[in-house]
């Protein structure tokens, strides 16, 4: 059976087109407000928070960072929107600083670390990055498999930002990595769980023998 299009039906696409428009700029409205909030909760905890490291110029950009212990040398990186404070607070620095040598560093444009000049550093500019992180991290999926170094990955069973399966799936993807759900924590589970961490970075460093690096939620 055949039914004629219609004037109304024929009209659809644009119709559906003019409905997603208020979405999508739905969307970037609140990823804009979201980096604005992440900006002045960040300015706001620096005001607080003075240096307790010390300040290296790298090319030209000035970097806060902090050095701590002795022994294999442990490279501590905090997500978007964190700084060196958020290891500090966790209690994870003076642990980790008493069998390694612990550096932890303010990313450029974070806490005390300055921005590269080249970089334009908008709550807009910082919501496009936030939403290429995925697209990124898809990009990048495929070379996962050829990591030959042990990979520990530690998530937070109640964690409300990040999906339990997306944990899991780096899990299979990386050949030599640990998957470690942790009961009854959410999302920074350096925070809840320092003690998980520390058991992560031993077992890891038993296996390998070399610099080590940590990288905390964004």
């Amino acid at each position: 059976m055949h039914f004629p299009q219609t004037r109304s039906s024929a009209l659809a696409p644009s119709s559906m087109a003019d409905k997603a428009l208020p979405i999508a700029a739905g969307v970037v409205a609140a990823a804009v407000a979201s980096a604005l909030l992440n900006r002045w909760l960040a300015k706001k905890a620096e005001r607080r928070n003075p240096p307790v490291g010390r300040i290296i110029t790298v090319e030209g950009i000035r970097l806060h960072y902090v050095e701590r212990g002795t022994g294999t040398p442990l490279v501590l990186l905090h997500g978007n929107g964190s700084m060196i404070e958020d290891f500090q607070s966790s209690g994870l620095i003076d642990l980790a600083a008493k069998k390694y040598r612990v550096i932890a560093v303010d990313r450029p444009g974070f806490g005390h670390s300055d921005q590269p000049r080249s970089t334009i550093w908008t709550a807009e500019a910082q919501a496009a990055e936030s939403a290429l992180m995925i697209p990124s991290a898809n990009a990048l999926q495929k070379q996962y498999r050829l990591l030959q170094m042990p990979v520990a990955i530690i998530a937070g069973a109640e964690d409300r930002l990040i999906e339990s399966e997306q944990s899991a799936h780096l899990h299979r993807d990386i050949p030599h990595s640990t998957l470690r759900c942790v009961p009854g924590t959410g999302h920074m589970v350096h925070q809840t769980a320092t003690g998980e961490i520390m058991t992560a970075i031993d077992m890891v460093l038993t296996q390998n023998r070399k610099p080590m690096v940590v990288t905390s939620a964004a």
